[in-house]
């Protein structure tokens, strides 16, 4: 029967002996430093004792939650709460315009001219402090529909034992 080379099992470099397989636990912090529990990675070993065993991640999966995506959301929400209330406070600021405007006693032409460079300055900074979340959203729906379809693994990363 042909064996294929993915087909092998790893064997020692030192020995040569047939290294034993199991499947691990494995916890270490990520490329952005944060803890990880990864399950289902397998470690190598060499049965004399050699020191060239490695984990092989490449069907390993990341368990749980870290706490700073958590930590990340609570942020998120938070900044929707004060988006909020510039949103009000914007707004009121306007009606106020609007109102100082409307009371002043000016020309017709310049009253008009007034609002209209009042109502175009505050739309432009609505637009400006709406547009970096819109760019986000745009970017998480489009990132999101290929990482779907992708597993969570660092690859076939070997680390010694």
């Amino acid at each position: 029967m042909v064996q294929w080379p993915w087909q092998r099992r790893p064997v020692c470099r030192i020995c040569g002996a047939d290294m034993t397989r199991e499947t691990v636990a494995y916890s270490a912090p990520d490329a952005e430093g944060r803890p990880r529990r990864w399950e289902g990675v397998v470690q190598y070993s060499c049965p004399n004792g050699c020191t060239t065993g490695f984990l092989d991640f490449r069907r390993a999966f990341v368990v749980g939650e870290p706490s700073s995506d958590r930590r990340l959301r609570r942020q998120q929400v938070a900044w929707t709460v004060t988006g909020i209330l510039v949103a009000v406070g914007l707004v009121a600021m306007y009606v106020l315009f609007m109102y100082a405007i409307a009371a002043i006693p000016l020309a017709g032409a310049v009253r008009i001219g007034l609002w209209v460079a009042t109502t175009v300055g505050f739309a432009t900074v609505g637009a400006l402090l709406v547009l970096p979340a819109r760019r986000e959203r745009i970017a998480a729906a489009s990132a999101q529909a290929p990482a779907a379809a992708t597993p969570v693994s660092p690859g076939s990363r070997q680390t010694p034992a």
